[in-house]
């Protein structure tokens, strides 16, 4: 049993994610690659998409949560084995508590987006109804860190700047 292949709020993130990469179900770390930097560079997203999910939004969970899922970077509450935020591309997703998703619309935030050769992808639909296509928001970070919480994650978040 994987916490994170088998967790119930992972259903349509890990089958979307694995149907991208050819059904092939896995979860590693940064461990698994010869050089750390070689999971920017060689995950399927733009290495600006993985820093910003893996760095910036990482860099306010309790701990270190990058893991590559089914091919993809991905974050995940190291309590609950809850992804909460994913690389996508050109793009990247946030886990949203469904009271924060009206702020994360207003700022931008989208649940669909249209791909270079016209492809409409859900994401609400995808991964679930508490996800968005990011923006680069102010508040993305305290919104993944929330949703951590609401899933059960105990670990206390350290203080803003450290």
């Amino acid at each position: 049993m994987n916490a994170i292949l088998d967790h119930p709020a992972n259903v349509g993130v890990v089958r979307s994610l694995c149907r991208k990469k050819a059904g092939r179900v896995s979860v590693v770390g940064l461990d698994a690659f010869t050089e750390p930097s070689d999971a920017y560079i060689w995950c399927g997203s733009h290495p600006e998409i993985v820093e910003r999910v893996w760095d910036q939004l990482g860099r306010g969970l309790p701990s270190d949560c990058r893991r590559v899922l089914c091919g993809t970077p991905v974050l995940v509450d190291a309590d609950t084995g809850v992804v909460l935020a994913t690389a996508y591309g050109t793009r990247y997703c946030v886990r949203v508590p469904m009271d924060a998703l009206p702020a994360a619309l207003a700022v931008g935030c989208e649940t669909s987006q249209r791909f270079v050769g016209g492809t409409i992808i859900d994401i609400s639909r995808e991964f679930g109804p508490d996800w968005v296509f990011g923006r680069w928001a102010e508040d993305e970070s305290a919104w993944i860190r929330s949703a951590a919480t609401a899933f059960g994650s105990t670990r206390p978040t350290p203080s803003p700047g450290a």
